[in-house]
């Protein structure tokens, strides 16, 4: 009597903004409202899969970074918790960005 046999439900990780991702993330609204979207949306992705194929570890630290162009967000996942702490959003500074 059921709809049928239902998709096993994703899991779903807890996003942890720590108080300098928002203070950054405040900054580049003010600055580029539009980059802002797009990182927070990026962000918000994080979510359902914290290990895209736009990030990497840093190193053997505990710090991934995700790249959106020239568009950063470094975070830390617990895989235990189901949690993500995001430390930092920004845009590269113009020295760093590729032309």
């Amino acid at each position: 009597m059921g709809d049928g046999p239902h998709p096993p439900q994703r899991m779903t990780y807890t996003l942890i903004w720590r108080n300098e991702a928002r203070q950054a993330l405040s900054r580049l609204r003010s600055a580029d409202p539009a980059s802002a979207k797009l990182i927070v949306a990026a962000v918000q992705a994080l979510a359902a899969e914290p290990y895209p194929d736009t990030s990497s570890q840093l190193g053997s630290s505990r710090f991934w970074r995700l790249r959106l162009g020239d568009l950063r967000a470094t975070y830390v996942v617990d895989d235990d918790q189901r949690s993500i702490q995001i430390y930092l959003v920004g845009r590269l500074p113009p020295a760093h960005r590729r032309t």
